[in-house]
């Protein structure tokens, strides 16, 4: 995937015209440079869900996805322990440049 990580946060992620919520983190491979999922927070609420990448359509000003694309916390289990996220990765190592920490 060449888009930059940082770009996703904040993009609304929609079904049609209905916003399911906000990115507010990025899971990153643990090894490597791809973004594997991203965190959304509802829009309806405080919870948040995990995105694969594989089931989002990522444009410019949105992504576009089917709501059963969104996992659970539990669901999402497997994501969030083989990965690592962007915030993580700018608080703990000052950074973020090109998919490495800076």
């Amino acid at each position: 995937m060449s888009t930059d990580p940082a770009s996703l946060l904040g993009l609304p992620v929609r079904h049609r015209e209905l916003r399911l919520g906000t990115v507010s983190d990025v899971l990153l491979a643990r090894w490597g440079e791809g973004v594997v999922a991203m965190v959304v927070s509802s829009a309806w609420g405080r919870a948040s869900y995990v995105l694969p990448v594989g089931a989002a359509t990522i444009h410019a000003d949105r992504i576009e996805t089917s709501p059963f694309g969104l996992l659970s916390s539990s669901e999402a289990e497997d994501y969030r322990q083989r990965g690592r996220t962007l915030l993580h990765e700018r608080e703990t190592r000052g950074g973020f440049e090109r998919g490495r920490p800076g």
